[in-house]
């Protein structure tokens, strides 16, 4: 075995909840809602080809499976809906991490 493994007298770095107080650069508020605003244009496209999917087979112009259009219809929103909920969680997210470090302290100790 590796001699570092056994040496526990080494202390080990700890992670913490909150942002580094060095950060100079604050990431972009595209950094953080990317996620759920993907999901929502793609649930919004999806509900969309599954209108234009509909339209289409009642002019008889399209033969898609008649399961294709119920499954857009209805998972399309499911998507809008889920990054309409996921925003306002990761903006208590960034509240939180931005009230950890308050006035040079972390959690009411100094650093």
């Amino acid at each position: 075995m590796d001699a570092r493994l056994l040496d526990e007298s080494e202390e080990r770095p700890r992670r913490s909840c909150c942002l580094p107080s060095g950060n100079a650069s604050e990431p972009s508020d595209w950094a953080h809602f990317h996620k759920p605003i993907i999901t929502m244009v793609m649930g919004a496209l999806m509900s969309a080809a599954g209108a234009a999917l509909l339209l289409l087979r009642a002019l008889g112009v399209s033969e898609a499976p008649h399961a294709m259009v119920p499954a857009c219809l209805s998972a399309g929103p499911v998507f809008v809906v889920l990054g309409l909920v996921w925003i306002p969680i990761l903006r208590q997210k960034q509240r939180r991490r931005a009230s950890c470090y308050e006035g040079g302290t972390l959690y009411g100790t100094e650093r």
